[in-house]
């Protein structure tokens, strides 16, 4: 038998929910929550399925923002929790347990369960409902149990007519040691807290709490809340909230819109440990409403959400690119981009002082990054290789670069740029490389940026930088990769070689690439007299592509607690390469 639980609104609103009777149906696989009789939302939660989840998920007028269990990946249930890589105590380190995905009998999947001695506990308080329930995660093949969830859901009522939100509660406890991963192979984890939207919401576009929009700019940043309005009538949106009492606030963020997927990942990453008899709480909003997107009104919604949900931590600032751009007369010369969805940090776009760009931030390479520093291939002590070049391979043996610090200061007119950087694989782990880096930007004259790039890195463990193997001079050390309308270019050295067959693998002082086309515009690399090898070699494609290496030629050991220092310069130029007027630069520099 069907049962109601009931109360009043408090709250006298002109909104559609406005004096509503608020009522928690339990139907036979979960329950569903309505307002005068009206479904707002339904959960299914049954031993007959792999994990719970809530669909429908409607707007205020009745248009369904989810989507459940389609063709292509029929493990999407609407709005859902679940990790995909948990590695448990007992196991090989590379055994991972699947919850995300669903198969029956496999070794390496589980289940989501409700737990058989707990009963859900529903109730109206005041204008809000809950819904509460225990689950267990246990192995398919064997029932192991691998921990105790606590879930809630509260409905909130509107407070204007157009939306209205849902707080999900998660704690969860271990029965053994566990590590809650990345998903294997994606520059960002798609396991957590995610939404799959309605078909019709498809191509839809994203917008988040710093100022981000479309996937390039909310995929895998670190936000407090991120929105999504689909292309077509009806006209409607979800955005998902990331609490301050959460860890690793603000998260990282899976978005697409090829279908529309959203997640709120922990191990957006790497890898979260969590002991046996710890417990996990994560705390998630979603605010589902009607209209086209509007940035100012989720905002205001998430404010509101705090409210409903207190937070002991204090809010961070909303993080803009446009913040820690260098400008010049009102243009953009010089921003870094130490996106955490990328594998390393970068510089983009780096332009003259009249704001001729020359670096590609969307090049068909996409491992090269614009303005970047990077090794290729890292051999530790015991014979392990970390690939921090390419950018596909396992996690395991993949790099990446993660930026824990990046500050902004003025030096008279010159920009500083003081950041920290850890390197170590791209699934998690320990680092093996501790780096502190400075970046100084300023102009010369009206024709010239230079750029200086100073990196002191510490070996954390006995390790070599290894040289490129399948070309005669490597590349790996800084590079920058220039715009199309830069290819085809003219290349020359301090010693006067020109051509690629005249400039590559040859020592020199400083090297530069230029094109003629309009605007003419160039890049000179400037090696410091203080680096080791000095000068080095340089390595030129005709695809717009320059670069110096400390291990052109040969590789370069450090011992663990030896610290690498290198300075470079970067001189952007307006016109052709002129070499009295860079070798001046040069010299002026190097003092």
């Amino acid at each position: 038998m069907t049962r109601l639980i009931a109360g009043m609104m408090a709250l006298g609103l002109s909104a559609s929910l406005a004096h509503a009777e608020l009522t928690v149906e339990e139907a036979e696989t979960g329950w569903s929550v309505l307002a005068d009789g009206k479904l707002l939302c339904a959960s299914t939660s049954d031993e007959q399925f792999p994990k719970p989840w809530f669909d429908p998920v409607n707007t205020l007028a009745g248009h369904n923002l989810v989507l459940s269990s389609p063709p292509d990946h029929p493990h999407h249930r609407g709005l859902m929790f679940a990790w995909g890589n948990v590695g448990i105590e007992g196991e090989a380190d590379d055994y991972h347990l699947i919850f995300w995905g669903e198969a029956e009998g496999d070794h390496h999947h589980g289940k989501i369960l409700p737990d058989p001695d707990g009963e859900p506990r529903v109730w109206v308080e005041a204008d809000t409902a809950h819904i509460e329930a225990d689950y267990i995660w246990t192995r398919n093949t064997d029932d192991l149990l691998i921990l105790r969830e606590r879930r809630e859901l509260r409905i909130h009522p509107s407070t204007d007519g157009r939306g209205y939100l849902l707080t999900w509660i998660t704690e969860q406890t271990p029965e053994m040691n566990i590590r809650i991963g990345p998903t294997p192979g994606r520059d960002v984890s798609y396991y957590g807290f995610g939404i799959r939207s309605a078909p019709d919401m498809d191509l839809g576009m994203f917008e988040n709490s710093n100022g981000g929009r479309d996937v390039t700019g909310c995929h895998g940043d670190l936000a407090e809340w991120v929105a999504y309005v689909g292309p077509n009538e009806p006209v409607r949106g979800f955005a998902m909230f990331d609490h301050p009492d959460n860890p690793r606030y603000p998260t990282g963020w899976f978005a697409m819109n090829a279908f529309g997927y959203l997640t709120a990942a922990l191990p957006a990453y790497e890898e979260y440990p969590l002991a046996k008899g710890d417990t996990l709480k994560l705390t998630y909003g979603v605010l589902a409403f009607d209209g086209a997107m509007d940035a100012g009104y989720v905002d205001d919604q998430y404010d509101a959400w705090l409210k409903l949900v207190p937070a002991e931590n204090e809010r961070v600032a909303p993080r803009s690119a446009d913040a820690l751009a260098t400008s010049r007369d009102g243009r953009v010369i010089f921003a870094p981009d130490a996106s955490p969805a990328k594998m390393k940090p970068s510089y983009h776009p780096v332009t003259t002082p009249s704001g001729f760009v020359v670096t590609d931030g969307r090049n068909a390479q996409p491992h090269h990054h614009a303005l970047w520093l990077t090794w290729g291939k890292v051999e530790l002590a015991g014979g392990e290789r970390v690939d921090f070049w390419a950018e596909n391979g396992a996690p395991g043996a993949t790099g990446r670069i993660v930026t824990e610090t990046l500050d902004l200061t003025q030096d008279g007119d010159a920009s500083v740029y003081d950041s920290t950087h850890l390197w170590r694989r791209a699934a998690g782990e320990e680092p093996f490389i501790r780096e502190e880096r400075n970046v100084r930007v300023e102009t010369v004259g009206d024709r010239a940026t230079l750029i200086t790039i100073a990196t002191d890195q510490t070996a954390l463990e006995d390790l070599t930088l290894l040289k490129e193997g399948n070309e005669a001079v490597s590349y790996f050390g800084l590079d920058i990769q220039m715009p199309p309308d830069m290819h085809n270019g003219l290349m020359l050295n301090s010693n006067g070689s020109t051509g690629r067959a005249g400039v590559e693998g040859e020592p020199a002082t400083w090297c530069a690439y230029s094109t003629t086309v309009t605007p003419a515009r160039g890049v000179a690399i400037l090696d410091h007299p203080s680096n080791p090898r000095h000068p080095n070699t340089y390595f030129t494609l005709p695809t717009g592509f320059l670069g110096t290496s400390l291990v052109a030629l040969e590789d370069y050991s450090l011992e663990a607690g030896e610290t690498l220092s290198l300075t470079y310069g970067v001189l952007v130029f307006e016109g052709d390469a002129e070499p009295k007027f860079i070798s001046k630069q040069y010299r002026r520099w190097a003092r």
